[in-house]
């Protein structure tokens, strides 16, 4: 129990994200706790682009939504589960692509956006990783897409996990969706900015955007969580708990096997007195009942681990 519950809280708690430099990645929000609502609510295309043309302390902003197009064309139809991202979704990440490139800000607008980029596996699967697949055509509902790339093997993104494909969210700026809530955003501060400054950096923007758009984001402020804590969300204390817990039962089993062998040496007094009138030192009766629990110890903690594997 308690080499599965490490194994998933190191996982999950304290081993950090697998991008590089995770700790730069935070996630934004629009605030409204004025509003006596939630702190943390998701945006829309309009404010989106407002904070990642304004913002001064961010390298880059990516939006993210989910994405369930149909596949037709091929040797099966399939309903996929994707995600639609703004053109800096991979390059906030780092993540370089396996084949083919990522996308590029002109494709952001409306009819520029049918391109995507497959993830490893779909690729392998309905592809047979076969090189021709980027520069090819697949249709997703109904309309053409173009394949520009591949996303590198064991890649699953933020915010929308288990994605099979990445397609561009098109923004159009001749018109505005302000006061909609279906986008969620991830940023990457610049290089020796700290996260107070940032947040400071995004009140003047959300300031801006409150006087601009009175009916819609009077007293909408933005709140920076950071990518991790966003991806843990409310598991966090659970899992600590349950360590604890599965802790106090280890500490409960040893001393459950210390009253055992306890107990054991007890009836072994003759045998030992036996040992001793033959000859045998007291650190020489240490070491075999010290080499007998290593024994036990070493079998108990062998099969812990198989099942600690399993359990995981």
């Amino acid at each position: 129990m308690n080499t599965a519950i490490f194994s998933v809280v190191n996982g999950v708690l304290l081993s950090p994200l697998p991008y590089d430099d995770s700790d730069r990645l935070f996630t934004v929000w629009e605030n409204h706790e004025l509003r006596d609502w939630t702190p943390t609510e998701w945006t829309g295309r309009t404010t989106f682009d407002t904070w990642r043309e304004r913002s001064e302390t961010f390298d880059d902003m990516a939006a993210v939504t989910g994405w369930a197009p149909n596949l037709t064309g091929l040797d099966r139809p399939e309903v996929l589960q994707g995600a639609l991202v703004s053109h800096g979704y991979f390059s906030i990440l780092r993540v370089p692509m396996h084949r083919g490139r990522a996308f590029r800000p002109e494709e952001e607008i409306p009819g520029n956006d049918d391109v995507v980029v497959l993830a490893h596996d779909f690729w392998q699967d309905r592809f047979a990783g076969s090189e021709a697949a980027v520069g090819s055509t697949i249709v997703l509902n109904g309309q053409p897409h173009l394949v520009i790339g591949v996303a590198p093997p064991g890649f699953d993104g933020p915010i929308v996990t288990g994605a099979q494909l990445w397609s561009v969210l098109a923004i159009d700026r001749s018109s505005s969706d302000q006061g909609s809530y279906f986008l969620r955003v991830i940023g990457r501060l610049e290089d020796g900015v700290s996260p107070e400054t940032a947040q400071a950096d995004m009140d003047r923007v959300a300031a801006a955007i409150a006087v601009e758009n009175p009916t819609d984001y009077e007293d909408v402020g933005v709140t920076l969580e950071p990518l991790q804590a966003t991806v843990v969300g409310s598991v966090r204390t659970p899992l600590f708990v349950l360590l604890g817990t599965v802790g106090l039962v280890l500490l409960i089993a040893c001393a459950n096997v210390a009253n055992l062998l306890l107990a054991r040496s007890s009836v072994r007094e003759r045998e030992l007195a036996v040992r001793a009138s033959l000859g045998a030192g007291r650190g020489r009766i240490a070491r075999q009942l010290l080499t007998e629990s290593v024994v036990l110890a070493i079998g108990g903690g062998a099969l812990g681990i198989a099942l600690g594997v399993w359990g995981t």
